[in-house]
């Protein structure tokens, strides 16, 4: 009888440790990520106490490096669902034929239309095609330095318009990030001209982003990792610099934590036996790990699903990408998914066009977790609104070669000429 009852209350203690582990790690990492990471850092549409936002940094720091986080993001908004590379890269190779038409031998005629450069803007004529380019190139321009010369190989490749073009490559593959001072070619920059993480760039659409997010979103940050290459407003200052040169010492400080707060419960409700500490020990260091994965999985169903078309779910289950009308593919998805990723996965749609607004829902329904920060922010607990940005260009705003981009998606789709899926 006596087992039993300590058999009942091992598990009491067991689940009131679970309970609160989850409960405070959860609400950790979630804050950190859509309130610093996301509102403050990226956004610039809320202001946090001081000490606070050294809380948040220290404990997200472990997991991804905030500032990097912010200028992937950044990036995200700037070029949402498009892959300017190839744009430029045409654009940049049609002014070096006006510029040396006698080293032109060997080399191809341009092409009338390309129908490769986007899975849903299709027969882009030359014209376009120059447009866009020359648009987008102010997104790297002044970081790398245009090719002197082509050789006919380079001519076709460039000029190839069978190809998909605008999908990722060696998506798990580990790129060394460029070294600060070097000199930088178009194809070092490819991370500025294109979205990082984008169910229209995946060849499996949403389950290609929802099971490669981190990688991608890696590859990018990982460009960002030298603090002189991170923009002005996103570079770390002295305190965050210690912090990153010391993520292995937060996070082992976290996971003691957890290890020690678990044990302290177990301890007060009685439970002081060494093999009882070593296992609530192991529960709270498990509870961690557990956040951790939470943390993973929000963000892949924010950036699968919350870009995923008109019918998401059914891009997830049989790869066919349906833009809007409008030609965009971010989605207002439905309130679960919003539910338990800060309304992030719930209203995608609504955040892209409004990045400035802390709630992403035009109500407490679509947007309860933003409606209560909005509130405690308009009443200044800890919190407070903010436009860091002002009147001033934004830089999380999609790109007008973008937008000419999601024109001509549109133009596809009336023609009816538009592509689904890739084979």
């Amino acid at each position: 009888m006596s087992e039993k009852v300590l058999s009942s209350e091992s598990l009491g203690v067991a689940a009131v440790i679970t309970g609160a582990g989850i409960l405070i790690e959860g609400a950790t990492l979630l804050n950190d990520t859509v309130l610093y990471n996301h509102r403050y850092l990226t956004h610039e549409s809320l202001d946090i106490a001081p000490w606070l936002q050294a809380v948040m940094h220290a404990s997200i720091e472990p997991y991804t490096n905030p500032n990097g986080w912010a200028a992937t993001h950044e990036v995200h908004h700037r070029v949402a669902d498009a892959d300017l590379y190839s744009f430029v890269q045409i654009a940049d190779y049609v002014d070096y034929r006006d510029e040396h038409p006698g080293k032109l031998k060997d080399h191809p005629p341009l092409p009338e239309t390309f129908g490769n450069l986007d899975r849903a803007a299709i027969d882009l004529d030359l014209a376009t095609v120059y447009e866009i380019g020359v648009s987008g190139r102010d997104l790297a321009e002044g970081n790398y330095e245009p090719k002197e010369d082509y050789t006919p190989r380079e001519a076709s490749a460039i000029l190839d318009t069978e190809t998909p073009r605008y999908l990722y490559e060696d998506i798990r593959g580990k790129k060394s990030p460029h070294d600060s001072g070097q000199v930088r070619h178009l194809e070092d920059v490819r991370y500025l001209l294109r979205d990082p993480h984008s169910p229209a760039l995946h060849p499996k659409t949403v389950r290609g982003v929802f099971e490669d997010n981190v990688p991608l979103y890696s590859a990018t940050e990982s460009e960002f990792k030298s603090n002189d290459q991170l923009p002005e407003r996103l570079a770390r200052n002295s305190w965050q610099e210690k912090m990153h040169k010391h993520r292995k010492l937060l996070l082992g400080l976290e996971v003691g934590a957890h290890v020690v707060g678990a044990i302290g419960i177990g301890y007060i409700a009685g439970q002081r036996r060494p093999s009882q500490m070593i296992r609530n020990g192991l529960v709270g260091g498990a509870i961690m790990s557990g956040g951790a994965f939470t943390l993973i999985k929000g963000g892949q169903t924010v950036n699968s699903i919350g870009h995923g078309g008109v019918d998401p779910i059914r891009a997830f289950r049989t790869n066919e990408l349906i833009p809007y009308p409008d030609g965009t593919y971010t989605t207002d998805a439905n309130r679960l998914l919003g539910s338990w990723t800060g309304d992030e996965a719930g209203q995608q749609r609504n955040h892209h066009e409004k990045p400035w607004n802390i709630a992403y829902g035009e109500n407490w329904k679509d947007a309860p977790f933003g409606k209560a920060v909005e509130f405690i922010a308009r009443h200044h607990l800890l919190l407070d609104e903010r436009n860091g940005f002002g009147s001033d260009a934004r830089p999380d705003m999609v790109h007008p070669a973008v937008q000419r981009i999601e024109a001509e998606r549109a133009r596809s789709m009336e023609r009816g000429s538009i592509a689904l899926k890739v084979a």
